[in-house]
This record gives C-alpha cells, structure tokens and sequence, in this order.
C-alpha cells in the first residue's frame, strides 16, 4: 500500500525533516490545464480563521473544531489524474483529498500540524502545487529551526511518516502579491 523506499532515502530532492521536494513534477502544460480545470470546483469557507477556499474529496475527516461538517465533493477526473501520478511517484495509495485555493497573498494558513483525523500519521502526505509561487514553511517542535521551500507550479512536496508529530507547517501571508495558487494534499485515512 505504501512501500516509498528510497523515497526519503536522500538525494538533491531531500530536505530538513525528510520532506522531499520535486520542482517539475508536472509539465507546464499539463499543470495549466489542471489549474484551470480545478478552479470551477465548489469552493467552501470552512473557517474564518483560515483565509483560504477548500474542497474535500474522498474520506472526509469529522474533527470537532470545525464549525460545520466537512461537503464531500466527487473525484473529478483532474484530482484522479494527478492522485495516479503522485501515488505513481510514491509507491502509496491514497484515500482522500484536500485541495485548498489560496486566493491571493492573504490567503494563508498559520503554524499547525495535521491531525491523524485527517490522515493517518504512518503514511507521507503528498502536495501538489498548481499556480502563483509561494512559500512553504516547517519548523521542529524541538529545536524551533524553520526551513522555507518555494512552491513551483507544477511541483511536488511529499512529507514522511511521523513528519507531523515532530514539525509545524504553515503557508503565511506575504507582502508581495500573487495570483491564484491551488494545493492538492494527498492522504491516507484508513489502514485497508
């Protein structure tokens, strides 16, 4: 189900905390295309405190902070076309889909890490970034160290197992504006 050896192994891709990064993992074409079709998705404002649209596809978590209950939307044949390359490039499965549409550079979400009501913490998470550059940033729990990696059109940015026990992730707010960004965040929410 998710074998990923040597995904994490090492290599230019890796980064601090084994976050492995893939800058063309889509073509530029195939990537336009995808983000164009994406974006007349129904999108959702689940919280005000998270400045950003989303949609949910497949097994949806029920954590109970939200204000209301998470909308499953349908696979679309574009969110299937990009799960098969990323789990092609993984060696995992994937069971649910969170795709978050960052509007411009306020758009945002501050340090967190994801719950294992979202997906379980012994497989990777897998993104997908279509549209405007921005920045992603994690830091250790323990040591505090931040490492940024800006996010390409097109790229790919999978975090290992138990990576969200150990770190806080966040895509903040920017001075410098921006177009439209799209992220595809790929998880494992059950064992079979």
């Amino acid at each position: 189900m998710c074998p990923a050896q040597g995904l994490f192994d090492g290599g230019q891709a890796a980064l601090a905390g084994g976050v492995v990064y893939y800058p063309d993992f889509i073509g530029l074409e195939e990537a336009d295309k995808l983000f164009e079709a994406l974006l007349k998705l129904k999108w959702e404002q689940q919280s005000f405190n998270t400045p950003r649209k989303y949609a949910w596809m497949g097994i949806p978590p029920a954590p109970s902070y939200l204000p209301r209950k998470i909308v499953v939307t349908e696979w679309t044949h574009e969110a299937t076309r990009v799960e098969s390359l990323v789990e092609e490039k993984t060696g995992c499965s994937f069971d649910s889909l969170s795709l978050n549409l960052y509007r411009d550079n306020r758009d945002s979400i501050d340090w967190h890490f994801d719950g294992e009501h979202e997906g379980l913490w012994t497989f990777p998470i897998a993104s997908v970034s279509l549209g405007a550059l921005r920045r992603f940033k994690w830091k250790s729990k323990k040591s505090g160290l931040t490492t940024t990696q800006q996010l390409a059109h097109g790229s790919l940015l999978v975090m290992p197992p138990g990576f969200q026990s150990d770190y806080l992730h966040a895509v903040l707010k920017q001075q410098k504006e921006c177009g439209m960004r799209i992220n595809l965040t790929f998880r494992r929410r059950t064992t079979q």
